[in-house]
């Protein structure tokens, strides 16, 4: 039998694989949108733009796999306001993928997914409390 915190890990590697498919900002960008039309949009300061290039690096679709700038790029998703910036960033954070390990980071950028109203970033948040992880 798998324990909790091998089950959390497990679901937090099948998340990230996973684009969030409720992104409010626009214009309209994808994982099918090429990587330098979102590199541009990102330049120019767009979200959306900033963490779909952020999951085909985390990922490695269409381009080599670089988990360092696919979190900063969640981050910086997640600073422009894509609250599934914020909860990938976390994931990244909680597991130390592309970043150094850090469950305080993990835990504020849940809450920031959160209080921006993404249940996967409020049900994450809510795990690390109960749990008494980064707080």
């Amino acid at each position: 039998m798998k324990s909790i915190g091998s089950l959390r890990v497990m679901m937090s590697v099948c998340l990230l694989a996973v684009a969030a498919p409720g992104l409010a900002q626009t214009p309209s960008y994808s994982t099918q949108t090429d990587a330098a039309t979102l590199e541009a949009a990102s330049a120019g300061g767009s979200g959306t733009a900033s963490f779909y290039l952020g999951y085909k690096l985390a990922n490695g679709v269409g381009v080599a796999k670089d988990p360092a700038r696919a979190a900063a790029l969640y981050k910086l998703a997640g600073e422009r306001g894509v609250r599934e910036g914020w909860f990938n960033y976390g994931i990244m954070v909680e597991n130390g993928v592309g970043i150094a390990k850090n469950l305080g980071a993990a835990t504020q950028a849940f809450k920031k997914s959160a209080d921006a109203g993404y249940a996967k970033g409020m049900a994450f948040y809510a795990d690390m409390l109960r749990d008494g992880l980064g707080v």
